[in-house]
């Protein structure tokens, strides 16, 4: 197959975690191409796309080092932390530990999960000020944001967003030799090849549907090293807990380089049309 109107055949790498050059960790890998793909003149440029994807939903929920710690404080005295075991949690499960961990700190302390609210509430039955401090990453998970302290005076804090342990919403595919010039919400050069919607629950497989994948134009007029890391929104690398062998296929395609009086040429009245519009 070939794409526009190039008389070149587009390409397929299939790429397996396990069969990596170089590997930094189960997420993330360096792929040398013994027959490298180059562009095959100086008036054709490569075109790239994340096509297929398949990875085992092998990390957990609440990840050591990235959302596992929770900071609190009463009565304006010292933090206390909890650090959640790395592994994947419901609501209650997440509560239940959480409560064992701050009972064993003071006997007056504990946290709860209200099915019928979808929220979390902390207790110190011997408080008069409880506040969630700085420190704290699990905020999303439990629905006390991001931004602290949250703080209530009282026995009590009932945090005002529902929880959230669904896990992670994509699997962000980021390629760091490929020349990308894609942007995030700020403006921000991005390496994101494409992205992995997570609709299987944890212990699944996540798929890539198929779809009509958006051909990305690359500045490497040569391709012979492929970095990959599978991470978050966050750019953290995940951590696959030893599972290596997902799998992506990316699709190289062709397109002529074209001066900007050649294309006025083949798209005159459409040029004409939009400088109108300017």
């Amino acid at each position: 197959m070939s794409r526009g109107d190039t008389p070149f055949s587009s390409i397929n790498i299939y790429l397996d975690g396990s069969q990596a050059s170089i590997n930094n960790s189960d997420s993330n890998k360096v792929f040398y191409l013994n027959t490298p793909i180059s562009s095959p003149r100086q008036d054709i440029r490569l075109l790239i796309a994340l096509t297929d994807a398949q990875l085992a939903y092998s990390f957990y929920i609440i990840r050591e080092g990235i959302n596992d710690t929770f900071k609190y404080s009463i009565d304006g005295g010292a933090t206390k932390t909890v650090t959640i075991t790395a592994g994947n949690y419901s609501a209650q499960t997440f509560v239940n530990f959480v409560s064992s961990a701050v009972a064993a700190q003071a006997g007056t302390r504990s946290m709860s999960y209200s099915k019928t609210t979808n929220k979390i509430t902390f207790t110190d039955s011997a408080a008069t000020t409880i506040a969630v401090v700085n420190g704290t990453t699990c905020g999303e998970e439990i629905g006390a944001g991001t931004t602290f302290p949250v703080s209530k005076s009282g026995t009590s804090i009932t945090f005002n967003k529902m929880v959230n342990f669904s896990g992670l919403a994509n699997v962000f595919v980021r390629a760091q030799t490929l020349g990308l010039q894609n942007r995030t919400s700020k403006g921000n050069i991005d390496l994101t090849l494409g992205k992995i919607p997570v609709t299987s629950a944890p212990l699944g497989f996540i798929y890539l549907a198929t779809h009509e994948p958006t051909y990305l134009s690359i500045t490497d007029t040569e391709i012979s090293k492929i970095a990959i890391q599978l991470q978050d929104e966050d750019g953290n690398d995940l951590e696959l807990n030893g599972i290596t062998n997902w799998s992506l296929t990316l699709t190289v395609h062709h397109e002529y380089v074209r001066a900007i009086k050649d294309y006025e040429n083949t798209h005159g009245e459409d040029v004409k049309k939009n400088d109108v519009k300017k």
